[in-house]
């Protein structure tokens, strides 16, 4: 038996174009405002709070700015 047939794991599992629960369609998963904003809040807010303490260790210890939130 060849490993190399792309649709072979495919061939068990059934085609649903739409799925319907009761009369009503159902649309496929997707990712929310709320988890839009979860994420935003996951992935930036520590790239935001490190790049800032990076930025006022530099100047704090070299005295030259190098990102947006220089001290005046």
């Amino acid at each position: 038996m060849s490993m190399n047939n792309s649709d072979q794991g495919k061939r068990n599992l059934p085609h649903r174009s739409a799925q319907t629960i009761l009369g009503h369609d159902i649309p496929k998963a997707r990712l929310t405002g709320a988890g839009w904003f979860w994420g935003a809040v996951y992935l930036g807010l520590p790239v935001i709070l490190l790049g800032n303490l990076l930025d006022f260790l530099f100047q704090w210890t070299l005295g030259w700015c190098i990102g947006f939130w220089c001290i005046v």
